[in-house]
């Protein structure tokens, strides 16, 4: 019987060349980028599975109760969280802090390397799976200058040499012994470093820094520690919920908290759901967001469904060349049972041969593509097909195969046996409004909605990398990071090159992601405000273009740190009049007196997403860390090769890091150039399909109507009348998916665009692109083919009648 089945599927695939060319070139599409899906939620659904107790343990994390009444969310908690928690509840066995800090220079073999890693405790070994190939886990973090390394970063400074009892100097840290070697992580994990230290270490650390940075003894710091709990087999987070929730009350009562917050409140998050998992600020670990992988599965579904929606329209409109095939079928026995699975059969025999077509896409197109984006590499993305993956693939492709093939079996296999016989011509498979016309009907809305989706991010990535808003001047401007370098001497040596124009010193780039913020009060008595805040020279202003609408300007001498320069924004957040704003002292960090000697005109400083605000500049030298060079011309290697060599004879041990600045904004949009490559993709893909499937039924519909239409050319017909008879139910069925999906576009972009405080207007301009590409294409393979049957010789079509 299943044998049989297979026979006729074979047989009716040869026999419809075109037809089965669609639908398996349709599936075959979709079928790839579903399987590229699959294989990014099996390597992130892959993270911290190597750990013996993970679905015991959980990370501690922190609810900002923000004073505008939002909140954000941490995945770092205060240090002294979870030794708190395990005093009061029972259920709790272990905890294990890892605090960030270790991480600097350290010099080998007359280079220097970067090191990352965390301070954490002995409980490390127990809570976690990792486990050491040289040293003791009990003895290896009891010694304050004691450390571990990973086998990787060890294989890295040593090479083949032991590192075990060797002695590293951390550079402004300290100096460390090697206390043990980490076996090599046996899978993907969210916890990620080169070395581990001892929390031993923090209080003779924290004695040289800032008493606002201490964390040991302070509730209020719960930016620099990831706090994780081992609790007993079989409990559940509500087992500490109610610890969680009382402590906050206990220790936040009379502290003072940071000006923006309210309050705060901490959460347990199990393990697993670390990665992938919702977004947290100071998260670590480079998983994909969850939030991404569903709206990526989600506009695979949306390719998905068209290329099942193309088969069950194909399928069904050719179900009368099929109604006498199932009514000799039904005569000799059949059971409608029997018939259904036939048809099923046959869905799965196109769903494994597109399967195979679908491999070739995705190994030769898909995974090179993906593998080029730059969050796939800053994510660690990995598409490498396991072979257990396949097991899955196979259950996916039957399981399309059989929703594909659902619709159209139960349809023909309901056919009556006489009314088939006696006239198949009469069977209604559809009523007025088909399932034909519904399903063409939102294969084209989605469509519409993805093209115009696809219009706006394009264009807003447009907008961004013309980078016209700024209002200060990035280009011809190379930003050189100073890695620890004299800034004077430097740009003593790099300025003295006939091309440079200026140059300046600053803290941070402008127009990126990176900042830093200041607590701002006008009295000592009044609320503090968070600023943004950057330290800069007396160059910075005429270097970058920064326009100073009163006041003056900084100074190269002493006593520059008692005074500020402000933006107009600061003087509206803190209601300043302009004409008292000049001499104004206002306070920094809540004890600082410092004194406004200028105004800058308001301009963007920050990437789109953010809103114009309050900036404060600062002249502080310890925090210049980018030396930002103007050039005269457009050409940059002669000068950027002069620079190199320059800094190789100040600094042989390390490479000079450097961009152009024009670059470096353009990278801040990176990820919104991937989403519209995704995007364009996934649209061109339903578009794609939505074609063929258009093509195939405009083509069986002509060759079903040939008869009538060599009669009418016969009466007189013209070819344009004929024309549009063939091809108006198909453009009326496009405009009407227009009308309603088209708004419904524009919510969706609307929505999209609130994330941008500068963006584009949403318009006719990006709708016309979606309608005239849509309907451009509808003329080419409607019109077309109903144009080649107008014109055919209606003695063919009639001939045998």
């Amino acid at each position: 019987m299943i044998k049989s089945y297979f026979l006729v599927a074979f047989r009716n695939l040869i026999k419809n060349k075109f037809f089965s060319f669609v639908n398996i070139f349709g599936l075959s599409l979709s079928l790839s980028v579903c399987l590229l899906v699959i294989i990014m939620i099996h390597d992130q659904n892959s993270f911290d599975l190597f750990h013996p107790k993970s679905d015991d343990v959980y990370r501690l994390n922190t609810i900002a109760i923000r004073k505008t009444g939002g909140t954000e969310p941490y995945a770092s908690s205060p240090y002294l969280l979870g030794p708190t928690l395990q005093s009061e509840n029972r259920s709790v066995v272990d905890v294990v802090r890892l605090v960030k800090g270790l991480s600097g220079q350290l010099s080998s073999q007359g280079e220097k390397i970067a090191l990352s890693g965390y301070f954490t405790e002995s409980s490390f070994f127990n809570v976690f799976g990792f486990e050491l190939a040289v040293g003791d886990p009990t003895r290896a973090l009891q010694d304050p200058s004691g450390i571990i390394l990973s086998d990787e970063f060890s294989r890295k400074v040593f090479g083949s040499e032991s590192a075990y009892g060797r002695s590293i100097i951390i550079e402004n840290i300290g100096t460390f012994q090697v206390m043990g070697i980490l076996k090599p992580t046996p899978g993907k994990t969210h916890l990620e470093f080169d070395a581990l230290g001892s929390v031993l270490a923090l209080p003779a650390l924290e004695k040289n820094r800032d008493k606002r940075e201490s964390i040991t003894d302070r509730w209020t710091n719960h930016y620099r520690t990831y706090t994780y709990v081992l609790l007993q087999p079989g409990s559940s987070i509500e087992n500490i919920s109610q610890n969680l929730d009382e402590i906050p009350k206990q220790v936040y009562g009379n502290l003072e908290l940071e000006s923006r917050d309210a309050g705060y409140r901490f959460e347990a998050q199990a393990l697993s759901a670390i990665t992938p998992g919702p977004h947290f600020s100071q998260s670590i670990g480079r998983g994909l967001p969850l939030v991404l992988l569903i709206f990526l599965s989600v506009l695979t579904g949306i390719g998905m469904f068209a290329a099942i929606f193309n088969y069950v329209n194909l399928t069904l409109s050719r179900s009368l060349t099929r109604a006498r095939e199932i009514g000799i079928r039904k005569v000799n026995g059949a059971t409608r049972r029997q018939i259904f699975f036939q048809f099923i059969g046959e869905s799965i025999v196109i769903s494994m041969m597109a399967f195979v077509m679908s491999e070739l896409i995705l190994r030769s197109i898909l995974i090179p593509g993906f593998e080029s984006l730059k969050f796939t590499r800053e994510l660690d993305l990995s598409l490498n097909i396991p072979p257990t993956l396949y097991f899955y693939f196979f259950l996916f492709v039957l399981l399309t195969g059989f929703l594909a093939g659902c619709i159209p079996a139960g349809v023909l296999s309901s056919f009556k046996t006489m009314a088939i016989l006696k006239d198949a011509s009469k069977i209604k498979v559809f009523s007025r409004m088909t399932y034909r016309k519904l399903i063409l009907f939102f294969q084209f809305g989605f469509t519409f909605v993805l093209l115009i989706v696809l219009t706006m991010i394009y264009k807003q990535t447009e907008y961004s990398m013309k980078l016209d808003y700024y209002g200060f001047s990035w280009d011809r401007v190379i930003n050189v990071t100073l890695q620890g370098q004299s800034p004077e001497i430097v740009a003593a040596e790099m300025s003295s090159h006939p091309d440079v124009a200026n140059y300046s010193f600053a803290s941070h780039l402008m127009g990126t992601w990176e900042d830093s913020d200041v607590d701002i009060q006008t009295n000592l008595d009044k609320e503090a405000f968070q600023i943004r805040d950057y330290s800069v020279d007396e160059r910075f202003l005429s270097n970058m273009k920064v326009d100073l609408i009163s006041g003056k300007n900084f100074e190269n001498g002493s006593g520059i740190k008692d005074e500020i320069i402000v933006n107009q924004m600061f003087l509206e957040r803190f209601d300043i009049p302009k004409d008292q704003a000049l001499g104004k002292t206002v306070y920094i960090d809540k004890k600082r007196p410092v004194v406004i000697i200028g105004v800058t005109k308001d301009f963007v400083f920050k990437p789109l997403t953010y809103s114009l605000e309050p900036l404060v500049l600062q002249y502080n030298p310890s925090q210049w860390s980018i030396l930002q060079i103007r050039l005269h011309g457009e050409n940059f290697d002669p000068a950027i090769k002069c620079f190199e060599a320059k800094w190789k004879s100040l600094e042989p041990t390390k490479p000079m890091k450097f961009q152009i600045y024009s670059f470096t904004l353009q990278d801040t949009y990176a990820e919104i150039r991937d989403m519209t490559r995704i995007i364009g993709f996934l649209a061109a893909l339903v578009f794609s399909i939505s074609i063929l499937g258009l093509l195939g039924i405009a083509t069986y519909t002509t060759e079903t109507r040939a008869k009538e239409i060599g009669l009418r050319k016969i009466m007189g017909a013209k070819h344009g009348t004929l024309v549009v008879l063939l091809s108006k139910q198909y453009f009326a069925i496009v405009f009407a998916a227009a009308i309603l999906f088209v708004p419904l576009s524009f919510l969706l972009v609307d929505a999209l665009l609130s994330f941008f405080a500068f963006h584009i207007d949403s318009g006719v301009g990006l709708v016309l692109p979606a309608v005239i590409t849509i309907f451009s294409m509808i003329v080419l393979t409607v019109g077309l083919q109903a144009y080649r049957a107008a014109i055919r010789n209606p003695v063919e079509s009639l001939r045998y009648e």
